[in-house]
Order: C-alpha cells, then structure tokens, then sequence
C-alpha cells in the first residue's frame, strides 16, 4: 500500500473511495444478515452467523482507518473548514438521522426485531448514547476533534499515543460509545500515520503479492475470528479478535489499493457510502417487515439479495435525488 498523501489527489481518492465501497457492503450485509437471524429466519450457529462475527471483527475499522488517512491533510489545508465539514457532514446528519430511524422504529414497534424507546428523554440522550449504527459518527466525531489537538505531534507519536488509548479502552473502560471509540482510536491513528509513509514497498511489488498475501489475510481473519468467537469475545470490543480485525482490514485495504482503480463501481459506491450508511437500516428492515409479515416470505435464500439491492440502490438513489437539487447537504446525506 503506498503512501497516502504522496499520491495525486485523483489517482489517491480513487482506490479509498472503492475500499469505502467494499466497506459499505459489508456494512449493509452485517445487517442484512443480523435481522434475518433476529428474525429467525437464519439458524444461530451456522454459516452465515459465523461470516456475521467475522465481518463485525474488521468493518468498521475499515472506516475509522480511511477518515485518519486524509484529516491531516485537511486539517492543515484549513482549521475552520475542517470543523465546518464536521458539523455540515458528520454532527448534522447524526442528530438528523438518529431522530429519523428512531421515530420510525418507534412508529413500527410492532413489526420490528428490536424496539427502543423513543421520547423527549430518548432525544436528549442522543447527546452522550448514540442510536443504532450511528455510534460511528459519534466515535468518528470524538476522533476528528482529537486529531485537532494531536495533528502537531508526529504521526508515529500520535499512533503510540492511539494504541495507548485503545488498550485502557479494551482493558478498563465499562462498554458504551466513549469505550467503543477508545477501542477504534489505534484504526484512526494508523491511517493517519499511513498517510505520512510508505507502508508496502513499490506497486510491482504489491500487484505480485496482493492476492496471495490477501489470502493468507482472509484465512488469517476467518480462523482468528472463529477463534474469537467460540472464546465468546465481542467481536468489535476485545483484544482476542484484532488477529482477525488486522487480517480482514489490512487484506481489504490491499485489495482496494491493487483494483480500486479500476473498479468504478466500487468506487461509485464509496462515492455514496455516506448515504448508504445513515439510510440501508430503514430500509433493510423495512422490507423484510413487508416480505416477512406481510407477504409471509420467509425464504432467506430469497429475501437476503433483495435486501442487499434495496438497502444499497435505493439509498444510493435518495442521495442522487438530493445532489441533483443540491439537498444533500441538508439531508445529510454527504
């Protein structure tokens, strides 16, 4: 993987934009799979439960790792822009879509897997417990204001100072959103401190051993998270699954740098993950509660692909809409 910030703006973005989009389909068929499984329409125990663990071990990281990759650049391109982005793009749409899912949820109490509750109080709690899959902004939040203070330091000093962090987060915080964020904390830092070096050395070297080196990476996560598992370890919060968190992440992010450039629909998907992410809850489970309880389908094998269309196509065309009368922003859909 080469140097982040030494590649052309065009040429750098291109191969983070398709590791976003690998991301964001692991992120919708996480959820895909967990609601037919809450549900009961998968079997615990079985394949997809284990490939369920085993996505939640490295995902997310993913993420954490390519938000740390670019912010120094942008942090010292300009401050005020910086905290502008944070509030427009990650603040607004947090307290925007977590009302949003949590009403609806509330609204379909009835038909859904999991119920929250949802008033005056719920609203206010936003604050300090995020809603659902919207911890990640919450984290991504804490994290982008603490590279505001760190971004002086060198970035080797920074990642010391993240591992630091995310080992008290793993070994005495209580869980919750501040511990969640202290665990992802060394996944942020490492991209950043990736931005600032070359980590594998030469791209002919890297087109001859991506695919087996992401093998050997994928065998890695999937033994390690097996492992994880019948350990009963959480699989995003504790130390035994980072074997498998840096197998599926590092495997991920060399795929996406040797073909990302030449995948322009993982690179389109990237380009809308932001959409995608705040949205493909609603509408995965929306409809599985039309197909399930109203039209008594209960053929996994028939209703998991049309979940994964629907929660990334119909997002991905709610966030077209927006950009095209220039909503986006107000929607906050990125």
């Amino acid at each position: 993987m080469a140097s982040v910030e030494a590649q052309s703006g065009k040429a750098r973005l291109g191969w983070l934009d398709a590791a976003r989009g690998a991301g964001i389909i692991l992120v919708v068929l996480g959820h895909v799979i967990g609601g037919l499984r809450d549900g009961g329409l998968l079997p615990a125990g079985g394949f997809f439960d284990r490939l369920f663990f085993m996505i939640y071990t490295f995902h997310m990281p993913v993420f954490f790792w390519l938000a740390g990759s670019l912010v120094r650049s942008r942090i010292e391109r300009s401050r005020p822009n910086f905290l502008r982005a944070l509030l427009i793009g990650i603040v607004w749409p947090y307290f925007l879509w977590s009302f949003l899912q949590s009403g609806l949820n509330h609204l379909a109490a009835s038909y859904t897997n999991h119920q929250y509750p949802f008033d005056a109080d719920r609203v206010i709690a936003f604050l300090w417990a995020p809603a659902a899959q919207f911890w990640f902004l919450y984290s991504l939040c804490l994290l982008h204001l603490s590279a505001l203070l760190l971004c002086r330091l060198p970035a080797s000093a920074g990642l010391v100072i993240a591992v630091l962090v995310s080992l008290a987060g793993h070994l005495w915080m209580p869980d919750g959103v501040l511990a969640w964020t202290m665990q992802v904390t060394w996944a942020y830092y490492w991209g950043a401190a990736c931005a600032a070096r070359c980590i594998f050395p030469g791209d002919e070297r890297l087109k001859s051993l991506t695919l087996p080196l992401s093998l050997i990476l994928v065998v890695l996560c999937a033994v390690a998270s097996e492992y994880a598992r019948l350990s009963g370890a959480a699989s995003g919060s504790s130390l035994i699954a980072l074997p498998a968190t840096l197998g599926g992440m590092i495997a991920l992010l060399l795929l996406s740098r040797r073909y990302g450039e030449s995948s322009g629909w993982l690179r389109t998907l990237g380009l809308y993950s932001m959409g995608i992410y705040v949205l493909h809850v609603m509408v995965v489970a929306g409809l599985r509660i039309v197909l399930v309880k109203l039209f008594h389908v209960d053929n996994a094998a028939l209703v998991m692909p049309l979940q994964m269309a629907a929660g990334i196509l119909i997002p991905m065309f709610i966030t077209w809409l927006a950009r095209r009368h220039d909503l986006n922003r107000l929607a906050g859909l990125g």
